[in-house]
């Protein structure tokens, strides 16, 4: 099996396991998604989906491999700073309204956990495995666009959640636009786990709202649209005209494998 169909094997059981999630946890447990207690029932799923990606990656590739590693520049985090402060602002607007009486406490404490899940079984799988394994002998244009592509059509699966067919699309709109910014970003990292715990305070932030009397803030994601479309514009041009030193060594190494008689 070539990398590349080892990658989209893994997305696609990926999908399918978090759409039999949602499936029952609306039509068996009764939670739809957007309720906060659908946790309840996504926290399993999440650690089934942690035990799958770990299990891949020990069988098919190494942890350095699919990003877990060193970052190559800590200059390249000032990347995280747009979405970063952002999220940051959000936090801080939900802590000073929140509230958390009773049973919710132990709500959001499991939210926390299950995003958590959430924010690394994601990035392993399509930061890691997938953007990874298109890079290989690829295109780092089409590696960045499947990675994107297949990230948005998780959330498809949404539906089988309860989420109505315009929701859906909404969300495949945004998640899309998110990863055409993830992918870029974990290539000029040279690592992943910086954006598994962006991606974790971004999924608590706003399920955890959820949880809360409160609600989230809805401008976040308002907010969040037009900064994720100007970010991801700056960092395609910028890998293109500033590639990254892991993909300057990948050229001339594929170079001089043109010349070797």
């Amino acid at each position: 099996m070539s990398v590349k169909l080892n990658a989209l094997l893994l997305a696609a059981l990926y999908t399918a396991i978090i759409g039999v999630g949602m499936y029952v946890s609306l039509h068996w447990a009764g939670y739809a998604y957007g309720d906060p207690y659908f946790v309840r029932v996504l926290s399993w799923v999440e650690l089934v989906l942690l035990a799958l990606a770990v299990f891949w990656i020990r069988a098919f590739y190494n942890w350095p491999e699919v990003g877990m590693g060193k970052i190559a520049d800590a200059r390249e985090l000032l990347w995280l700073l747009p979405p970063g402060v952002i999220i940051v602002w959000g936090w801080i607007v939900l802590l000073s309204h929140i509230q958390l009486p009773g049973e919710r406490l132990g709500v959001f404490a499991l939210v926390g956990l299950t995003t958590l899940l959430v924010g690394i079984s994601e990035e392993l799988v399509y930061r890691g495995v997938v953007l990874r394994g298109f890079l290989k002998n690829g295109s780092v244009w089409v590696a960045m666009l499947v990675s994107a592509v297949t990230f948005s059509l998780l959330h498809s699966v949404n539906y089988f959640g309860g989420v109505n067919g315009a929701g859906v699309v909404a969300q495949l709109k945004f998640t899309f636009l998110v990863g055409l910014v993830y992918a870029p970003i974990a290539i000029r990292l040279g690592a992943i786990w910086p954006l598994m715990v962006l991606h974790w305070l971004w999924d608590f932030l706003l399920i955890g709202g959820l949880t809360s009397l409160s609600g989230p803030p809805a401008e976040i994601a308002n907010l969040l649209r037009p900064l994720i479309i100007a970010e991801a514009a700056i960092l395609w041009f910028s890998i293109w005209i500033f590639p990254p030193a892991s993909l300057r060594h990948r050229e001339r190494r594929d170079e001089s494998h043109k010349h070797q008689p």
